[in-house]
């Protein structure tokens, strides 16, 4: 919503664009549209909200892979994966897919997507806030809300930060509700 990819992102899972890639034309329209975006003209501010922006450690660790275990990808998505795993295979610019990676594959800090995504920049011109919890373990940056560590909900430029003392349910705090009004407030 506040990035512009360009073909960036795409050209990290294929070596050609995405009109010689050999797709089914269904395929090849919603990888697109998954990995070809621009930011959203009438996004005019941004919040984010304990947000993942590098991932979480807690989707690499034991309780994530039973996580992600336990989540069923979407046959739409498992039928994509097979057309698309032979041209990820064969093209020596994408790292191998092991399987199709699921919602707690892509938290993880490594992951591709993830690590494409943040080299992206913010459009110029949209401002954004962040605000983070901390349980109280530590302080910036080794703080962390239970899931999501201060290093990856940080983002240089930001316009304001603010940390809570809550856990990864920021949204619910206090003193994260006053924040969101007031920058609401000061910039409607």
């Amino acid at each position: 919503m506040v990035t512009d990819a360009g073909d960036k992102i795409w050209r990290n899972f294929f070596a050609t664009p995405p009109a010689k890639t050999p797709l089914a034309s269904d395929t090849r329209e919603l990888l697109q549209e998954a990995l070809i975006f621009n930011h959203r003209p009438d996004v005019q501010r941004v919040i984010f909200i304990s947000t993942p922006h590098r991932g979480s450690g807690l989707a690499s660790n034991w309780i994530g892979r039973i996580g992600a275990a336990l989540v069923k990808t979407p046959r739409l998505f498992t039928s994509i994966y097979a057309s698309t795993k032979p041209l990820l295979i064969a093209d020596p610019a994408a790292r191998p897919l092991n399987r199709m990676p699921n919602s707690v594959d892509t938290l993880e800090p490594n992951d591709r997507f993830v690590e494409a995504v943040n080299k992206l920049p913010i459009t110029s011109g949209i401002p954004y806030h962040s605000i983070m919890g901390d349980r109280g373990r530590g302080d910036t940056p080794n703080s962390s809300d239970g899931v999501v560590p201060y290093w990856s909900s940080h983002l240089e430029g930001a316009q304001s930060e603010l940390i809570v003392n809550s856990d990864h349910g920021a949204q619910y705090n206090p003193q994260a509700i006053r924040e969101v009004e007031r920058i609401l407030k000061t910039y409607p």
